[in-house]
């Protein structure tokens, strides 16, 4: 049974009363400091003031995570500023070990085998001459130690060729190979900003699907034998852009 604890507070407080090296995953999207017009939060801090406190929250993030746990961080930028990301990475970069950089992909035109276009996926036009419209964001994976493990397949996807599922070994005759780190996943166009959206919603449960079978599989490994119902698998999701922390515990 899966039992969720939702606590709206500020989530640097909030983190501060959870205990030492207790959470296994860690998901957030925090303000892009973009000048968006949150009710509560001022977006256009200065950029070294915004860097130091993600640098803040982060630290706290660290504190929190176990040694196999994960931090997946969602970041995105304006066209116009395209460093904040990597600036952000590298203020984090004596925290934690960049493990995996993932490319959500939240729009895409391709070119099928017969030549047709077939465009999936929303993105917000911009009217500009000098930039392209920003069709994907960033989700880096940091962990402590950059060797924690995770579960490639709790996400594949079907073989395209299929005569590869014989041809390689590592397949063992299954057709389901690593999705990579690009990742195309849809949501619901917003019609208004009050309305919300499920985009990170989709996003959180995807990376959690891939990092509890990890878990899972680590845990099958170290005891020989199941998961048992008692085993504990929590998550910390800082939302700071609602000011909200929550558990889950998975029984």
């Amino acid at each position: 049974m899966t039992k969720f604890d939702l606590r709206q507070q500020d989530c640097i407080q909030g983190m501060s009363r959870l205990r030492d090296e207790d959470v296994d995953l860690v998901t957030t999207s925090p303000p892009y400091n973009l000048g968006v017009g949150y009710r509560k939060y001022f977006d256009r801090q200065d950029r070294q003031s915004y860097l130091r406190w993600c640098r803040k929250w982060a630290a706290q993030v660290r504190r929190i995570l176990k040694s196999n746990g994960s931090f997946f961080l969602n970041i995105g930028s304006a066209p116009s500023n395209p460093m904040l990301p990597y600036e952000i990475a590298i203020e984090l970069r004596d925290l934690f070990v960049l493990q995996n950089t993932i490319h959500w992909i939240k729009s895409i035109t391709i070119e099928d085998r017969e030549g047709d276009l077939q465009s999936h996926g929303h993105f917000k036009p911009i009217n500009s001459k000098r930039f392209l419209n920003d069709c994907h964001e960033y989700i880096f994976h940091f962990t402590k130690s950059g060797r924690v493990e995770i579960e490639r397949l709790a996400l594949g996807v079907p073989y395209q060729d299929k005569p590869n599922i014989a041809r390689w070994r590592h397949t063992r005759g299954s057709d389901l190979r690593c999705r990579g780190n690009t990742w195309f996943i849809p949501y619901e166009t917003i019609q208004s900003r009050a309305k919300g959206t499920t985009a990170s919603g989709n996003v959180s449960s995807a990376i959690s699907r891939m990092v509890h079978q990890a878990a899972r599989r680590v845990a099958r490994s170290d005891n020989a034998r199941p998961v048992s119902r008692n085993r504990k698998f929590r998550c910390c999701g800082a939302k700071m852009r609602r000011q909200k922390i929550y558990r889950v515990r998975n029984r």
